[in-house]
Formats: structure tokens, sequence, C-alpha cells
């Protein structure tokens, strides 16, 4: 029995060197593993921006993140600085307007770790020819310049508009991608529109948008005005007509007043709730540029108007009476083959009173079409209907040297009207405008083809 105990202690001693024999001993590695650190990247990849932006702030923490959540500093350049400039500012990028084309921005990005060579990343900026819209709207969503990526819920537009997420199931989201706007829910989302100032639909009061890829929801509108009314519809007409599954952009359009009636005044809208329900499952689709109101642009044009038409008192088809506020004796304004010879041997006012207080906050663009000019010295006077009152122009900016002279051919000069009353004078309910020619030392005559507002 001891004999057969000790062959096998043996026989285990021997495996234990035969098999220590073929490995090395397991030594636990307490060595440093290197964890290397991610640089900051940025999202975006184009902006696009249309001619006359001056400047574009982009949020630098939108479109860069750090992939641990490390402070990041920026610095820029524009390799196409006939294009754009850059310049950074703590966490803003200004994107200042140069020309038109396309522009590099380069940007290298420092997150505290040491590289060699730096972190870079870069997206381009694209400055296309700014295009008028067919339709000009009281009020326009235009999400256009807004960032990929920038979540659109608590969003304040450059109007001052607040776009805000009123309440929503936990999955719902909108977020902006490529102009529009991709909205998620998995059960319902709600998105609130607050106008900085109160909107006047009382002219017009259409309501319209742009949307693809509709998965079928309930969509519910409410509508609140300044003095607390509210009104709402949905869930069957009109938005049963929406086109479903539809990846194209289709639009939708109806006019307030057929749903909320005389429950809400649509001459002050504060607030608008756009509600979506029903979603089973996570469904999106998108949606941009949401539109209230048509604007008509105010046009005085002479062309259908009959020749030796003496144009003092003389009202047109919308009720807008143009007289002759004051003048010099020999004034004189005539239509002749569709435009308005204007003559004058020492000054002369015309003035447009509008039937009701007129909206020009769309569009505040002035402009005239004019021939013959012997000189610019202009000045204009509008009036609101509050009794708010400025004057500009007589020698000064914006006429003075910026129109072209004794020139028998068309040429049309226009500028901003909100450059020059400021807060004098209330631009959303215009009642008169008076518009003046001085400087003639003997009879003169010039060609006014075409004056307008808001074109």
């Amino acid at each position: 029995m001891r004999k057969l105990l000790i062959f096998h202690l043996f026989s285990f001693a021997l495996i234990l060197i035969t098999t220590n024999s073929c490995r090395e001993p397991f030594l636990p590695d307490f060595r440093e593993v290197e964890i290397i650190n991610q640089p900051p990247k940025v999202s975006l990849d184009t902006l696009t921006l249309a001619t006359g932006f001056d400047t574009y702030e982009l949020d630098l923490n939108i479109i860069v993140s750090d992939p641990e959540g490390d402070d990041f500093t920026v610095t820029a350049t524009s390799e196409n600085p006939d294009v754009v400039t850059v310049e950074v500012s703590g966490n803003i990028m200004t994107i200042i307007e140069v020309g038109l084309g396309f522009a590099t921005i380069k940007m290298i990005l420092e997150d505290g770790t040491e590289r060699n060579p730096p972190a870079e990343d870069q997206f381009v900026v694209e400055v296309a020819e700014y295009v008028e819209p067919e339709t000009q709207y009281k009020w326009l969503m235009d999400l256009s310049g807004i960032p990929n990526g920038t979540p659109f819920d608590e969003y304040t537009l450059d109007d001052g508009t607040e776009i805000g997420r009123a309440e929503g199931s936990p999955g719902a989201s909108r977020v902006i991608q490529d102009g529009a706007m991709e909205w998620t829910t998995e059960e319902y989302d709600v998105m609130s529109i607050i106008f900085a100032s109160p909107l006047d639909l009382s002219q017009d009061a259409t309501f319209v948008f742009e949307y693809a890829d509709f998965w079928g929801g309930i969509f519910w509108v409410t509508i609140v005005d300044a003095n607390g009314g509210e009104g709402g519809f949905g869930d069957g007409e009109p938005f049963d007509q929406m086109v479903l599954n539809d990846p194209s952009w289709n639009t939708f359009e109806t006019d307030l007043n057929d749903w909320v009636g005389g429950d809400v005044d649509l001459s002050a809208i504060t607030e608008i709730y756009i509600e979506i329900f029903d979603a089973q499952e996570l469904e999106t689709f998108k949606f941009r540029n949401m539109g209230l109101g048509i604007f008509e642009p105010f046009i005085l044009e002479f062309s259908t108007i009959a020749n030796g038409t003496t144009f003092d008192d003389y009202t047109l088809d919308d009720g807008t009476v143009i007289g002759r506020a004051e003048g010099s004796a020999g004034a004189a304004r005539v239509v002749q083959n569709g435009v308005l010879e204007w003559t004058m041997d020492e000054y002369d006012v015309m003035s447009i009173v509008f039937p009701e207080p007129y909206d020009f906050t769309p569009n505040t663009t002035f402009s005239i079409e004019y021939a013959d000019l012997w000189s610019d010295f202009f000045g204009i006077t509008i009036v609101d209907a509050n009794g708010g009152e400025i004057g500009f122009g007589w020698e000064e900016e914006p006429f003075l040297g910026a129109m072209i002279l004794n020139d028998p051919s068309y040429n049309t000069f226009e500028f901003d009207l909100s450059d020059y009353t400021g807060v004098d004078v209330d631009l959303s309910a215009v009642t008169e405008i008076y518009f003046e020619k001085f400087g003639a030392e003997q009879d003169e005559t010039f060609i006014l083809k075409e004056l307008a507002i808001g074109k």
C-alpha cells in the first residue's frame, strides 16, 4: 500500500514538471493600456446661404462635438475669401458674405490633447443667388439656413418667433436636415409657434406647408389670439386630403377662416400649436416652408390707365387713392403710353392713401422704375394708423448719389424702408405715403414706370 502511494506521488510530480516545461507560468500583466483620445468632429457638411445675408452666426456647440465630452476650441479659415470670410469668438463662428460660389471652411479642433498634426475638419459654405419666391407670406418658417442636426425644440427664428415643444411622448424629436424638419414621434408630439408680436391674417388667412413621407397620423391645429380666443381643427378635414407615404414633396393648403370662424381674432394671432397623434411605433415625416397669410405687394403701375388721364385724384381698383397733396403751380402728372410723365417747375408731392392700414412687414422694399431723371432730390413721408410719422431723403440717403440721371432708358432704384423708419412708424399699419420731388428751376419732366412696396 505504501509503495503504491509513493508511486502515485511520483507520477503526479512528473506530470507537473512535464506540464510546466511546456509553457511559461501565468503572470498577470499590470502594464497600463493606452486609451487614445478622439478629436472633436464637425457634423455640418454643407451650409447654403442666399445672397444678402451679410453675416451668419453658427453655434459651434451645435455643429462640433467631442466623443469624450471634452471642452474644445476652434480656429477657422475660409479657403475662398472671395466668397466668404470667417471669424470665431468663443463658441460663435461668424460667416461674412463677400461673393457668390463655394468656400471650404477649414477648422483646427483642439480639446487639450497634443496631436501632431493637430486635428482638422471642414465643411462647405455655398452662397447662392437669392430667388424671390413666387408667393410671399405674412410669415414663413424658412429652415434653409439652419445647420443640419439642429434640434428644433427650443429655437428662436430671426424674426423672434419661438419654436417650442409644448409636450410630447419621450421618443419624439424634431431635427433639421437639408432645410427641412425631420419630425419623429412614437405616439404624439406638439410643436408650439409663439410669434414675437401679433400676426395680422385678417386680409388673407392662408395656411400652407410642404411635407414628404407622411405616414398618416392625426393632425390637429390650434390658433390662439391676443385676447385669449382659441380655436382648433383637425382629426379629419382638412388634413385627410394629405398624400400618404410619398417621398416627394407635397403641398397642403387651406384657409383658416373655414375652420376657426368667429372663435379667433385673425387680426391678432399670437400662437399656433401643431399636434401629430396616433403613431403605433417610431414614425418620421418631413416638414418645411410653413406659410401664413399671402402677402400682396403694393404696385402702382400705369399700363392699364388710358392715355391723357390726369393722375391727381385717382382711385385704383383696390380703393387706394392717389392724390396731389401739394405742389407748385406748373406741376402735372399725366399718364401717357403706360407710364406717368411727371412734370414740375419747382416741386410736387404725390400722396398714396390706402383704404385700410397696409402691413408691409413681410417685405419693406421700396422701389421705383424711372427714366429721364434730372435730379435725385426726393423725399418720402410715411404715416401709420396710430399717427406715427417720419420723413427722410431731401438731399440725403437713400436717394442722394444712388440714382442714374439723364438716362432715357429705364433704371430701377430700391431700398429698404425699415432702414430709415426705425421705431417712429409702425410698418405693419401704414395708412399714407407721400412721395416728393424737388429741385426744378424750370419745367422738368421725368418718367415713372412703376412704384412698388414689398415687391
